[in-house]
């Protein structure tokens, strides 16, 4: 596992995510700061953008690296411990000057919106490699087949 390669594709997509999230909840008119209580919709609206995020970045990490299941639960295991990662620096830094951080953090990981979208993340990023290994196989198997033919 290229684990550089997967580190900076979990900052990538905790960027775009924190950005989407933002746009969310912008959108939506919810300010959890103010004690909003952050919707289902949100939270799904939330998921389906880190499945997008996460096919992405899982299909972008096999582009030159080998392809497998197993390599794409990898992916999906540091994607998210980089997100966790993330989390504990930020929530570290609005703790003590933001109201009521702790509640929007506490409140945020104990949703089972929440971790339904970890799993999926793991799980998505496993059958992308999964189905990226497919994919290799089958075109070098063709590759073969054309290649005998020519003979």
């Amino acid at each position: 596992m290229n684990l550089r390669k997967a580190f900076l594709l979990g900052l990538l997509a905790y960027a775009i995510s924190f950005g989407v999230s933002i746009i969310i909840l912008t959108v939506l008119d919810i300010k959890p700061a103010a004690g909003d209580e952050i919707p289902r919709s949100a939270y799904i609206l939330g998921m389906f953008a880190a499945l997008i995020i996460t096919f992405i970045c899982s299909v972008w990490y096999f582009k030159g690296e080998k392809a497998s299941a197993e390599e794409g639960f990898k992916v999906g295991i540091t994607l998210v411990l980089v997100g966790f990662l993330l989390d504990i620096v930020f929530f570290a830094l609005t703790a003590t000057t933001t109201p009521g951080a702790k509640e929007i953090f506490i409140e945020y990981y104990t949703n089972i919106y929440f971790w339904l979208t970890i799993a999926l993340v793991i799980v998505t990023a496993a059958v992308v490699g999964h189905f990226k290994k497919k994919t290799i196989t089958v075109v070098k198997k063709s590759a073969k087949k054309t290649k005998k033919k020519r003979r």
